[in-house]
C-alpha cells in the first residue's frame, strides 16, 4: 500500500514547532516587563511612580501598573502622549485598572 501524504496537509511536527515558540515568545514578554502595585494611591502619586520606574527601564521595555484610581485611565494617557512613551493598554478588572507602559 502506498500513501501519499495531501499536498496541502500541514505538517504535524509544526504543531509542536508553534507551541515551542509561543511559550518562548510569551517567556521574553513576561522577562521584559517590569510591574508596580500603586493600588491605594490617589492622583498624581500613580502617574509619579510609574514616572520613576520608567527611568530604569531601556527603550522597549514595558511596564505594567496596577492601580485603583479611576483618574488614572485619563492620566496615563495623557502622560504617554507627552512623553514620547507608548501606553500599550489599559484595562479595568473590578476596580482595579491596568496600564501598560512601553518605554519610548
Amino acid at each position: 500500500m502506498n500513501i501519499k501524504p495531501r499536498k496541502n496537509s500541514f505538517p504535524f511536527y509544526a504543531v509542536f514547532i508553534l507551541a515551542f515558540f509561543t511559550q518562548y515568545m510569551e517567556f521574553k514578554v513576561q522577562e521584559k516587563l517590569q510591574e508596580i502595585d500603586v493600588t491605594g494611591l490617589a492622583c498624581p502619586l500613580p502617574l509619579l511612580k510609574a514616572k520613576v520606574a520608567l527611568r530604569d527601564l531601556q527603550s522597549g521595555e514595558q511596564l505594567k501598573v496596577l492601580v485603583t484610581d479611576a483618574a488614572s485611565v485619563r492620566d496615563f494617557a495623557v502622560f504617554a502622549e507627552l512623553s514620547g512613551n507608548t501606553l500599550i493598554s489599559s484595562t479595568q478588572e473590578g476596580e482595579l485598572y491596568i496600564h501598560i507602559l512601553q518605554k519610548a
